[in-house]
């Protein structure tokens, strides 16, 4: 029902890459973005931040950024960061759209109620990732929330991702708003895209 709520498997496995450009709003900042997805696992962010560019980049083995700083030079990335890239290098926005081949687990655990309504429950497991809870809407079929853990400063956060403003676009579902932050804070990251 996911793939179906979507715009179907064929439609999602014809899209070879994607540029998405919108808004990237920390606290205290606003920046433009330009995310670039293209097959198999690549993904390049360019944002900027008081007329400063940075970048992050997966190329399928090697993760690099520069922040957006007076004088940086494009640097490895911490090997918690690259398989963040890594897993975020994705053109089909999830891991639930050929999951076996990308090397995933789905378990179904359930149903779940959230402030926006009742959930499927999915846990998703994978060989370079620790588990991801991710919540679809019962209605919808689209995924609404994830929750995962992070390795931040050599200790484990719990982050949740809230997922909306869903839109079609030549036939496809895209999220259009995405919200990321340690559960329990009020400190997110938004993603706008236009």
């Amino acid at each position: 029902r996911y793939l179906e709520a979507r715009g179907g498997i064929v439609k999602l496995h014809s899209v070879q890459s994607l540029r998405l450009t919108g808004t990237m709003e920390l606290p205290g900042v606003t920046a433009p973005f330009v995310l670039e997805l293209a097959r198999p696992g690549r993904m390049r962010t360019e944002f900027t931040v008081e007329g400063q560019k940075g970048v992050r980049a997966w190329d399928g083995r090697t993760a690099w950024e520069q922040l957006p700083l007076p004088g940086e030079r494009p640097r490895p990335m911490s090997p918690e960061d690259a398989a963040e890239a890594r897993a975020q290098a994705d053109v089909d926005f999830s891991p639930l759209v050929d999951a076996a081949a990308k090397g995933y687990t789905i378990e179904l655990a359930g149903r779940d109620r959230l402030p926006g309504g009742d959930t499927w429950k999915l846990v998703v497991r994978g060989n370079d990732i620790p588990p991801r809870t991710l919540h679809l809407d019962a209605k919808t079929h689209l995924v609404v929330q994830t929750v995962d853990r992070r390795d931040v400063e050599g200790r484990e956060v719990e982050f949740v991702t809230e997922v909306g403003d869903y839109r079609t676009v030549n036939g496809l579902v895209f999220p259009h708003r995405i919200e990321v932050g340690p559960k329990g804070s009020a400190e997110r990251q938004r993603l706008v895209v236009l």
